[in-house]
């Protein structure tokens, strides 16, 4: 899922373009929820398999793929990074904003 458009609850405000996310706010909605039931049980994967209702294997085997999905979107940051350097360097995009989209990107902004 790509986010294209923001707005505040009033109305009165909006942003449109491509509305780059951190990799976390990427997951699906069940991710997330494993993510958040992750900390809420202070990283005790015992625990949280109790709290889910399912066996330990079973957990460990939804953590490692949504490590998995982390890593690609990491990775997908690392690229769209790069490509931005390399657009320019070529001359093909300002230096300031190509600096504000890696920040971006980066969660610096």
């Amino acid at each position: 899922m790509r986010l294209t458009r923001l707005s505040c609850e009033c109305g009165k405000l909006s942003l449109n373009g491509d509305v780059h996310q951190q990799p976390l706010a990427r997951l699906t909605a069940e991710d997330m929820h494993l993510a958040e039931e992750l900390i809420v049980c202070g990283g005790n994967l015992k625990t949280l398999a109790e709290h889910l209702g399912i066996t330990y294997p079973t957990l460990r085997k939804r953590l490692d793929a949504l490590i998995e999905r982390l890593i690609l979107e990491r990775a997908q940051d690392t690229q769209r990074i790069e490509a931005t350097l390399t657009r320019i360097e070529q001359g093909e995009l300002d230096s300031e904003e190509g600096i504000k989209r890696i920040r971006e990107i980066k969660g610096e902004l």
